[in-house]
């Protein structure tokens, strides 16, 4: 449902960006869309704790999309199309779904289209005004290689980031509470690459906060000790950096041009008996025993119907090549470290006992960066901190008027 506010509170003034206004209604729909994309419940509490941030980052917003008309660049609305068009392929959502859904939710598009483009106004003017002033030199790149090289064998984690940015100390508080509470609505189940999209105001933002891989050896020596121990998706209390408040959360973890098992490839061939409970797979277990390496294992797979009969079982049914990171979890275990040719122990199942055979084994191919990816990361870091200190710089030159009576509803 849409505000049935009286006009004249609707569009009452939030908050002056350089003489542009940013209304209650604004405040209201950008509020909206952050609970509704986030996936954190549209409650007037809710929406009461959010508002603070959403502020910011609209403020932020303007003050980008002044800065880009003040250089002369615009955004088409064929590239916002294309924008719009990328969110629902994403979010495997039917052509014109996404309208269809925000304008359900009360949230008129043209909402959703005025973030798209100012984002993709802010990214090409900082590619046109701060891109020539990256550069990375042939050195750095070897040397960065070589590192990866010597770390080979090492952990590294892959963590996703949200930078909420301080810029004076009036601000220390308010950005302090909204990063706890970012952090809390996460816990309760918020998309955290939504968050990121909406609030962070690291380059990253555009990949949901991604930041890559990092080696252990890289990480915040205050924080390295609690990223080691977090489970995957966990997020750890937002930490004070010089920029502002940073809220990390953990993808994944491996080891530096190390293969992961997960991504193996197997075939398996699946072997059943109906029933028979802890009885039954005791009773196959030890017939396996009996047979213990004939036929030779390259041959079970050749004549598994054969084997299958040697030890009371019916034909085999073959499951094709799945990667191990695909099976269920009691499957992944049992098959996780069987050669080819090998045999699963008996799995119990609650309408049978299962025996897999697994036939064939592709592991992936262990390949270190190019040095165009090396040099291409090591730019992008390097861009993202120039823009941010171009975003700095805009904020402490605006002169923003906030209305407390308005951003407080």
């Amino acid at each position: 449902m849409l505000s049935s506010a009286p006009a004249e509170a609707v569009h009452a003034i939030v908050a002056l960006v350089d003489d542009d206004i940013i209304s209650v209604r604004d405040l209201e729909q950008r509020t909206r869309l952050a609970l509704l994309s986030s996936g954190i419940p549209d409650t007037e509490r809710n929406r009461q704790r959010m508002s603070g941030q959403v502020l910011r980052s609209l403020i932020d917003e303007r003050l980008q999309s002044l800065e880009a008309r003040r250089h002369d660049v615009s955004v088409g609305e064929e590239a916002v199309a294309a924008a719009v068009a990328e969110i629902e392929r994403r979010n495997r959502m039917a052509a014109g779904r996404l309208r269809r859904m925000l304008e359900g939710a009360g949230i008129a598009f043209r909402v959703m289209e005025e973030r798209i483009r100012a984002t993709l106004g802010w990214q090409n003017l900082v590619l046109r005004r701060l891109s020539s002033r990256v550069s990375v030199g042939d050195d750095e790149v070897a040397e960065a290689l070589e590192r990866l090289r010597k770390n080979q064998g090492r952990e590294e984690y892959r963590l996703a980031e949200i930078l909420l940015a301080v810029d004076s100390p009036k601000d220390e508080a308010g950005v302090r509470e909204s990063a706890r509470r970012i952090a809390e609505q996460i816990r309760g189940g918020a998309a955290f690459g939504a968050l990121a999209r909406q609030f962070s105001r690291s380059a990253t933002a555009a990949v949901g906060g991604d930041l890559g891989w990092t080696l252990r050896s890289e990480i915040d020596p205050d924080i390295v000790e609690a990223v080691v121990d977090m489970a995957k998706g966990a997020v750890l209390d937002p930490v004070r950096t010089p920029a502002g408040y940073r809220i990390l959360s953990l993808i994944d973890r491996r080891r530096v041009g190390v293969a992961d098992g997960r991504d193996s490839t197997i075939r398996l061939l699946q072997m059943f008996q109906p029933a028979g409970g802890a009885d039954a797979a005791d009773a196959i277990a030890a017939r396996l025993r009996t047979v213990g390496t004939r036929p030779a294992a390259p041959a079970r797979c050749a004549e598994a119907a054969v084997f299958a009969r040697s030890i009371g079982l019916p034909p085999p049914l073959d499951l094709g090549s799945i990667a191990i990171g695909d099976l269920a979890p009691r499957v992944r275990d049992a098959v996780a470290d069987i050669p080819t040719g090998g045999v699963s122990a008996p799995i119990r199942a609650s309408d049978g006992v299962i025996l897999l055979l697994v036939c064939d084994r592709r592991d992936p191919e262990i390949v270190l960066p190019d040095p165009a990816q090396i040099r291409e990361r090591i730019r992008a870091q390097r861009l993202d901190l120039l823009a941010q200190r171009y975003m700095r710089d805009l904020r402490r030159a605006a002169i923003v008027e906030i209305r407390a009576a308005g951003a407080a509803r």
